[in-house]
């Protein structure tokens, strides 16, 4: 399943951004506390995801022909 994100502005001024996920195993919730440092969270977490999924590519056996 593919990764949702969404980024929330906040209703008034001087609450935080929310960052939502939604996941695989379930919504992930972080907070920030600039548009900047929100759309660099959600950065981070498809990076991250994307290394995961090539290490887990490089680590299946590879099939004999």
């Amino acid at each position: 399943m593919p990764v949702k994100t969404a980024i929330y502005e906040p209703p008034k001024e001087g609450l935080p951004y929310l960052v939502i996920a939604f996941e695989s195993d379930g919504l992930k919730v972080s907070v920030a506390n600039s548009h900047l440092e929100a759309r660099t969270m959600v950065s981070e977490r498809a990076i991250r995801r994307r290394r995961e999924r090539k290490s887990e590519s490089m680590a299946l056996p590879s099939q004999p022909a």
